[in-house]
């Protein structure tokens, strides 16, 4: 999970700059790679200016301490935040079992914000992009007016409008190309799916070797993310002390993806 502030991400300025040092020395193996193909020829850490100043080894300890003395996963009935993030059976689209790509985010109401918004961004096997997104709680749409004729109206009268009806269908080509450059790059893969929010640096940045996203956000709601890709389970991400990551802007972008409105659809009181 990671912020958003006002209508954007909430990003932090950083400078990632590989050292001589670093290109000297190859890059320990990728923590968690998002890719299937990407563990077996990753690129080096120094090659990719988000993670090449990030100490791997420091964070793979702390992940296995946490791990350690993280307490029991509770029993019985849970909620979820991404259970309602699903594409329903009578959209006009749905991921097809074979996408390689698929991302569920939600950004539900909280820091000022009203709104609920689910998203669900895939990409096909023919490398094409499609999307599925509802927001809740802005204003609502308009049903149609009724019918004239009577008997018409008689079955009208039996329906009840969704107020909130869902935009979906293939992305445009600005955004298809902005998924798949995202999607495509080998940096992506040495992006850990979760990172802390205090965690070691290689090399100090403005006098600290250590990057702190602790502070607190105001007027702020975050962000809930899984992508599932290449045949590989689910994976739940958090990129919000990876600022100006691949993995975030895939999350930001399709948190936020811009498709065709569809019309209201009228349901069965019944």
């Amino acid at each position: 999970m990671f912020l958003r502030i006002g209508l954007t991400t909430f990003l932090v300025a950083t400078a990632a700059a590989a050292s001589s040092a670093l290109a000297a020395k190859a890059p320990p193996p990728p923590m968690e790679p998002l890719t299937a193909a990407a563990s077996s020829n990753p690129p080096r850490q120094a090659d990719c200016p988000v993670v090449a100043n990030i100490d791997f080894n420091w964070m793979r300890a702390e992940r296995a301490r946490q791990a350690r003395t993280a307490p029991p996963v509770p029993t019985g009935p849970s909620f979820d935040m991404l259970d309602e993030v699903v594409v329903p059976a009578d959209a006009a689209r749905r991921p097809p079992p074979d996408a390689t790509f698929v991302i569920r985010v939600r950004v539900p109401p909280g820091g000022g914000y009203a709104q609920d918004e689910k998203s669900v961004v895939w990409r096909e096997a023919d490398g094409t992009w499609w999307g599925w997104r509802q927001v809740e709680g802005g204003s609502p749409a308009t049903p149609p007016p009724p019918p004239l004729d009577p008997k018409e109206y008689e079955a009208y009268a039996k329906l009840t409008w969704d107020p909130y009806p869902p935009s979906e269908g293939r992305l445009d080509p600005q955004q298809s190309a902005r998924m798949e450059a995202a999607f495509a790059d080998p940096c992506r893969s040495l992006e850990p799916a979760w990172a802390p929010l205090r965690y070691k640096l290689l090399k100090a940045e403005d006098g600290e070797r250590w990057r702190d996203c602790r502070t607190p956000v105001p007027d702020s709601s975050g962000y809930w993310a899984e992508i599932t890709e290449n045949g590989l389970p689910p994976r739940r991400v958090s990129y919000h002390c990876l600022p100006g990551s691949l993995g975030r802007s895939l999350v930001t972008w399709a948190g936020h993806v811009e498709l065709p409105q569809t019309p209201p659809k009228g349901r069965s009181r019944e």
